[in-house]
């Protein structure tokens, strides 16, 4: 399955993409730094709507945990 990693995923024009990912038949994984129960809300939505998705969050501001967040994401490359 093809996934798709949506900053801001959270925000209300990020739900749209993520909404729009998913009804595409992709994996999306929704990032949040500050807005997870929005996040989450919207993983359910997707999951409800028979989508796969997940929260990712991090702060993209801060590098080395970005990049510590990362490496699950890379190291599950397309599995899913």
């Amino acid at each position: 399955m093809r996934r798709a990693l949506v900053t801001g995923g959270s925000s209300p024009i990020g739900q749209a993409i993520c909404l729009r990912l998913a009804a595409e038949n992709l994996h999306v994984l929704v990032h949040t730094h500050k807005s997870v129960g929005r996040a989450q809300d919207l993983v359910a939505q997707i999951k409800a709507g028979g989508g796969s998705a997940e929260v990712w969050c991090c702060d993209l501001a801060n590098g080395s945990a970005t990049g510590q967040a990362l490496e699950p994401v890379l190291m599950a490359g397309g599995r899913r």
